[in-house]
């Protein structure tokens, strides 16, 4: 897990270690302008995942378990979704960089393609950056347009920061790993049912 020092270079990664960490009001987590959100922002329970695009376990959790969640939770207003990057090789950054490349609003439908085709560009390092613009452009992106965000180095600080904030404040184990209004859980192998469950327990304070 800790390889994203390799994948993203030589960057400040104890930015959010050294840093005071700001909560908010509904639990020990900070909500950041750079997040990419799903639902209601006033939602008295917010979920947030820490996953890898490369991560079988998160896309059985992406295509299985979320649109069940969305359609209870997310859509009702009771439950604000954020998906934040836990890098695990150097293609968990560019499926990232490619989401990242159309408007916000896109970005969940492009990031549920990418796992919904996880088996056709994760599969070997050496093409998994062709296969992914192929994915992009089923997605309405133009090749050059995704090729020049996933070259640009400048979001690496952020993924990189990302993922450091999620060892040391939740001491992420394992993707996907859930935290709900700032409380961290193993989160892989769970049902919808199970994962709707503890959305309703937070809800009511428990």
């Amino acid at each position: 897990m800790r390889g994203m020092k390799l994948l993203l270079g030589a960057m400040a990664l104890t930015l959010c270690a050294n840093a005071a960490q700001a909560t908010d009001k509904r639990g020990d987590f900070e909500i950041k302008p750079a997040d990419r959100t799903m639902g209601n922002p006033n939602a008295s329970v917010v979920l947030i995942e820490y996953g890898s695009f490369t991560c079988s376990h998160c896309a059985q959790f992406a295509t299985e378990v979320m649109p069940q969640i969305k359609k209870t939770h997310v859509d009702t207003g009771k439950v604000l979704f954020v998906f934040r990057l836990f890098p695990r090789a150097l293609p968990d950054a560019q499926a990232e960089k490619m989401a990242r490349c159309a408007p916000a609003a896109r970005y969940f439908a492009i990031a549920d393609r990418i796992f919904q085709t996880q088996m056709r560009w994760a599969v070997s390092l050496a093409t998994s950056r062709a296969e992914l613009v192929k994915v992009g452009q089923e997605m309405g992106l133009q090749p050059a347009a995704i090729n020049k965000c996933m070259d640009v180095s400048a979001d690496d600080a952020r993924i990189n920061a990302v993922a450091e904030e999620s060892l040391s404040r939740y001491k992420l184990a394992g993707t996907p790993h859930l935290v709900i209004n700032g409380k961290p859980l193993e989160s892989w192998g769970r049902t919808s049912a199970e994962v709707g469950k503890l959305l309703d327990q937070a809800a009511r304070g428990r």
